[in-house]
């Protein structure tokens, strides 16, 4: 009895890790991209005939990676005409080459000089997709990771992906080192080599940046892999890869050399229509059946009760999305500055100085109006309920107070959090001067209620998010997403609607940096996930 209760204890010990303990873990981060209506959602199958992108990058803590294909994806998967695989599932390796003393190119440099699935980065990625039991993928990569992908098709030792794993291949601007061209490509492995339902050669499409890097790497790559169209797509001006090609080849919208050359020119013809611009994310757009571009990420683990691999996923969507609005209207935002330096200062601007310049409305004196706290922690907000005998409110509401004499509404919205929320606001929130106040409108006419943006000076408590999202009937305050707000707000419907705009606000203010997106993203992204794709295939 003893021994079984240390052994449920060690079993108790196990099950209670952590989910920030396993974000630190050297493993390959699974997400992925799908065209529809809803983020992936895992069953039997669910997987089958996806783009499979090996992703490698310096940094090891980056955000989801299925983020530097979404532009690309949206070119290719959204347009109209073709039929394409809906998911690209992309396998981020950077964790595995983390601890790796060399750079990411020497590192996979390495792991392909030898035939042997290497313990640190081969045998963990080839463990992961058997975990997945893919079927029918189309293997994808760039550059020096594209020695990997070699590897995983033409192994000759160690572990090996099961016959069906992988039925196409493109590798995209292909820089394949002498140490692989050795171990690798000069020692073909015929069993590795045939697609799923037959003998056939698998077939390998490449696409060279240049014809001279045609020439010099086609024909050792063909030893091998003798299967497949080579084509000729360069990168963009500002240097980036022309991942549309390699999707649109993957996707099997130009299965044959023919095709993938007419299709590559119909991309570059579309990408010129777009002008010098960029290509840039687009969180509106939909193809001409409403369907829209949704992230998720993925995590294989072992089920408690079945014993089991299990494939699980969560909606990445609106934070993915913002992060990409956010890119996008940096970009602008830096174009726009560089054509401003280039044509000089305004000399007819007038400048104000600070004895001239207008005080800040939360600055003016606010006294005898209603002033509400919005205070924001990430992609959270505070409400407040009454613990008075009898309460004073019902149910929860925004901080609010009426503003004293000679008090400013920033002073009055940092003593409303402070009051109902029973905490030293002065040093725990942090005033947004950059956010203008907004307004309640009352629901039977009157002055409103101004309403005040704070932001939580400190980080959330250690551990998930969600933990956070309990609610406590014997506290003041509880913290909320954007759904539990509306919900706890549903007899309000004039606090819902100032948080419609409060939330409008807030993502037009983190795209440009005035806000953070940290610590879950910013209060009501969740909002904008969703609702314009439904109102567009409504409209359609």
């Amino acid at each position: 009895l003893a021994g079984s209760g240390r052994v449920a204890d060690a079993m108790s010990r196990r099950a209670r890790t952590a989910e920030a303990d396993k974000e630190t873990w050297a493993t390959v981060r699974l997400s992925c991209l799908t065209v529809g209506y809803a983020a992936l959602k895992p069953s039997p199958g669910a997987l089958d005939g996806c783009t499979l992108v090996l992703h490698a990058s310096g940094d090891a803590e980056s955000a989801c990676a299925a983020i530097e294909y979404a532009v690309a994806a949206q070119r290719v998967l959204l347009r109209d005409g073709g039929e394409s695989s809906p998911h690209v599932l992309v396998a981020d390796i950077s964790r595995l080459l983390a601890d790796a003393s060399a750079s990411v190119d020497a590192a996979l440099a390495a792991e392909c000089a030898s035939g042997e699935m290497g313990k640190a980065v081969g045998k963990p990625l080839v463990r992961t997709l058997e975990k997945l039991c893919l079927k029918n993928a189309t293997l994808v990569a760039h550059g020096v990771v594209a020695q990997l992908a070699l590897k995983l098709l033409g192994a000759d030792g160690g572990r090996c992906l099961p016959g069906g794993t992988i039925v196409r291949c493109v590798l995209l601007h292909p820089s394949i080192g002498a140490g692989c061209v050795n171990a690798v490509l000069a020692r073909p492995a015929e069993g590795a080599r045939t697609a799923a339902n037959g003998p056939e050669a698998l077939p390998v499409d490449l696409v060279f940046e240049s014809i001279v890097m045609r020439d010099r790497r086609e024909a050792a790559i063909r030893h091998v892999f003798p299967a497949g169209s080579a084509l000729v797509s360069p990168p963009s001006a500002a240097g980036v890869p022309p991942w549309h090609a390699a999707l649109a080849l993957a996707s099997g919208q130009g299965a044959s050399s023919g095709a993938g050359a007419q299709l590559l020119a119909q991309l570059d013809v579309e990408v010129e229509a777009d002008g010098a611009a960029p290509a840039r994310y687009d969180s509106e757009r939909v193809d001409r059946m409403g369907r829209s571009l949704w992230f998720a990420e993925l995590r294989v683990e072992m089920s408690r009760f079945t014993k089991q691999h299990e494939l699980r996923a969560a909606d990445a969507s609106a934070l993915c999305s913002a992060e990409l609005v956010a890119r996008s209207l940096q970009d602008g935002a830096t174009d726009g500055l560089s054509a401003a330096a280039a044509d000089g200062p305004d000399a007819t601007a007038p400048v104000l100085s600070p004895e001239t310049a207008a005080p800040a409305p939360a600055q003016e004196d606010a006294a005898g109006s209603m002033v509400g706290a919005l205070v924001l922690r990430g992609n959270r907000m505070v409400l407040v309920r009454s613990l008075a005998a009898p309460a004073e409110w019902a149910g929860m509401r925004i901080p609010t107070v009426v503003a004293r004499a000679g008090e400013s509404a920033l002073d009055a919205a940092m003593r409303a959090a402070a009051e109902q929320c029973d905490i030293d606001s002065s040093g725990e929130l942090l005033p947004l001067p950059d956010l203008l106040p907004l307004a309640l409108y009352p629901a039977r006419g009157g002055a409103p209620t101004r309403l005040v943006a704070l932001y939580a000076r400190d980080a959330p408590p250690p551990g998930p998010l969600e933990d956070a999202d309990m609610t406590d009937d014997e506290d003041c305050y509880d913290w909320y997403t954007w759904h539990r707000a509306i919900k706890a707000l549903d007899k309000d419907a004039r606090a819902i609607d100032a948080l419609r705009t409060f939330a409008s606000v807030l993502r037009a203010a983190s795209a440009v940096g005035v806000v953070a997106s940290k610590w879950g993203g910013v209060f009501g992204q969740e909002s904008f996930s969703t609702v314009t794709v439904a109102a567009r295939a409504g409209a359609d």
